[in-house]
């Protein structure tokens, strides 16, 4: 149930205004799913791929993730 609980506290912090929630064109998933083919071999996921759209409409130089790879 922790996660649970997390889940929870990350929906609050979104509704009380802690992030900007930014909807997505057909445009930039289609961008996304560009990128997911381009670099597969590494692989670049849907949530990778959104942010570097993203980073893209926006004009954003640097992306930081926190993302850490998991053994298969």
């Amino acid at each position: 149930m922790r996660s649970v609980a997390a889940q929870k506290t990350c929906i609050e912090f979104a509704t009380r205004g802690g992030v900007t929630l930014v909807p997505q064109s057909t445009a930039s998933l289609e961008r996304a799913a560009s990128l997911m083919e381009k670099y597969a071999d590494l692989p670049m996921h849907f949530a990778d791929a959104t942010l570097v759209t993203l980073a893209e409409e926006l004009d954003v130089p640097e992306v930081l993730t926190l993302d850490r790879i998991l053994p298969a």
